[in-house]
């Protein structure tokens, strides 16, 4: 189960967090940036999970070099795409232009984009199929 909550203040603070409702009772919990002023509570073990704006904001933070400008360019315009038709095509740019991206970070996004993609496949066909385009 995830929750996003606008967040105003310090980011260090979870005081706001700890002493609401939103805080599970005995129930594993993470809380982390996703973009400038949201913070994602990940309960349970989805603490990997990334949806496709994750994904493209965590590309635009690397650093601008060779490829990776490129990378970040499409991230940037990805974040702005609203359809699964849009996402499916715009996968297979980032992957390319992330290929030489090392470390964990790199990993997660790799591993969750591989995901992205095969969900929307998944959920067009399944439109698709309810519509009799295939």
């Amino acid at each position: 189960m995830r929750k996003d909550i606008p967040f105003v203040g310090d980011a260090a603070d979870t005081s706001w967090f700890v002493n609401s409702e939103l805080k599970p009772k005995g129930i594993e919990y993470n809380i982390r940036q996703t973009h400038e002023d949201t913070y994602r509570i990940t309960y349970g073990d989805n603490y990997d999970y990334m949806d496709w704006k994750e994904c493209c904001y965590e590309i635009t933070k690397q650093k601008a070099k060779g490829l990776m400008n490129y990378a970040i360019t499409y991230a940037w315009a990805g974040m702005k795409l609203d359809t699964d038709e849009e996402i499916l095509a715009h996968i297979p740019y980032l992957q390319s232009n992330i290929s030489h991206w090392r470390g964990d970070k790199a990993k997660q996004v790799k591993v969750q984009l591989k995901r992205i993609m095969s969900e929307t496949k998944e959920l067009i066909a399944e439109e698709m199929n309810l519509i009799g385009g295939w």
